[in-house]
């Protein structure tokens, strides 16, 4: 359960949030949508625990996403269209295994995972190119395998469709909410 509670983010004098407030049940899936500016990253970002909020109350999961709690962090996943986590010069399978290390992933559950989603996302030559010879939306498709490789409870999704052609969208929805069933 997500409860982000009359939250507010001040950069400076700029107000990116101003008293916002959400309630997210366990196993829904929601999207915010707005206008750029309208505070949609910084929401993810606070509920992430990446930034702090200036004022309000932050509850995901049990834990205040602020203290950046291990035990937390191994229970979510941020994937940021602007952003990424692959390692530019190297093929995704290495960000992959490395992700696998860091979050203490079996072999069996670790190759379970990325067979299955690198057949679900149509990846599978893609993988073993580096991150630096990858089209966007190849790149992305990417960046959900690794932010999965962990099997998260709560996965954030920051412009998960940047680059992705209209069928490529249409996939990474149904694929999203299959994951999330």
């Amino acid at each position: 359960m997500i409860e982000f509670l009359d939250v507010s983010k001040f950069f400076g004098d700029h107000k990116a949030l101003d008293g916002a407030s959400i309630k997210i049940e366990s196993g829904t899936t929601i999207g915010i949508v707005g206008p750029n500016g309208a505070g949609k990253t910084t929401t993810l970002k606070c509920l992430s625990g990446l930034l702090v909020p200036t004022s309000g109350n932050l509850n995901v999961l049990g834990f205040n996403p602020t203290k950046r709690n291990r035990n937390f962090l191994s229970k979510i996943s941020l994937v940021m269209g602007q952003k990424s986590q692959l390692w530019w010069e190297l093929p995704p399978i290495e960000t992959f295994e490395l992700n696998k290390e860091i979050y203490g992933v079996e072999d069996k559950v670790y190759e379970e995972v990325v067979n299955e989603m690198t057949g679900i996302l149509d990846i599978g030559e893609v993988i073993h190119k580096p991150t630096r010879n990858l089209s966007l939306g190849e790149r992305m498709r990417c960046e959900i395998v690794a932010a999965l490789i962990h099997s998260p409870e709560l996965i954030f999704l920051d412009e998960p469709t940047i680059g992705l052609d209209v069928v490529s969208q249409h996939n990474l929805r149904e694929f999203i909410k299959d994951y999330n069933a």
